[in-house]
């Protein structure tokens, strides 16, 4: 039986190399599988990381953004105040002048706006000691007209009146009128020149 034992040697060296080329050819397979799945996962890898990058970047760049917004609110909103509190003590101030602080307001105030001969200066009872003469020299000084001193019934500011047309010239329309110069230079005294309102 050498004959069938010579054949069987035959099958089974046939069978281990074709068993030994599929399991190679497995092996070979496996690995490209495996080596094709680590590629592909690889690649879902980067680009999770990129997207989480940029959603990142772009999630820091807004609430930066926000923060600086809020900020910038809250500093604008703590100057608004601060400017409304220097104004509110501007007008207590301007209200509650001396007679001389008047006198010199009054004076720097007429120099500076046009009005006619003549015309009725109404102060508040409160400057009742106003020597109109004195006023007047130092307006023709300047080359302005003389007024004439007339009834004492505002409470702050003062009036000029020419032929019962009032011009109104209390010290919180002024204040008011003259607010956005004022907050500037409120602004400039209190937080610096290149400070924005």
């Amino acid at each position: 039986m050498p004959g069938l034992e010579n054949l069987t040697a035959k099958i089974m060296a046939v069978a281990e190399v074709k068993s030994d080329a599929i399991v190679d050819e497995a092996k070979h397979n496996a690995q490209a599988h495996l080596e094709q799945t680590i590629a592909d996962t690889e690649k879902q890898c980067e680009a999770i990381i990129a997207k989480a990058e940029h959603d990142a970047a772009r999630l820091v760049s807004m609430t930066i953004t926000a923060k600086k917004t809020e900020i910038r609110n809250r500093i604008l909103a703590a100057k608004q105040k601060t400017i409304n509190n220097v104004l509110e003590k501007v007008k207590n101030r301007l209200s509650n002048m001396s007679q001389n602080e008047f006198e010199i307001f009054l004076l720097s105030y007429l120099s500076m706006i046009d009005y006619s001969e003549g015309e009725a200066l109404m102060i508040p009872i409160t400057y009742h000691g106003l020597d109109i003469d004195v006023l007047n020299i130092k307006l023709r000084e300047s080359g302005k007209p003389a007024l004439v001193l007339s009834q004492l019934n505002v409470l702050n500011g003062f009036k000029l009146v020419n032929n019962d047309v009032e011009n109104d010239i209390g010290l919180e329309a002024l204040i008011e009128f003259y607010r956005s110069e004022l907050e500037y230079i409120v602004v400039e005294v209190l937080f610096g020149k290149d400070v924005v309102v």
